[in-house]
């Protein structure tokens, strides 16, 4: 017989880090492809 805890937590906040190299501020999206941002979104390279 296998037994366990389990325990559920509520996430009341997120953080988020955004880079901070100048090119990250003027970066426009209207370059990336849909392809592109589809892979970036789905954390493919």
């Amino acid at each position: 017989m296998i037994s366990g805890i389990a325990e559920e937590c509520k996430i009341t906040t997120i953080e988020i880090q955004l880079p901070r190299e100048p090119g990250f501020d003027t970066y426009s999206l209207k370059q990336a492809s849909q392809s592109e941002i589809k892979s970036v979104e789905q954390g493919k390279k």
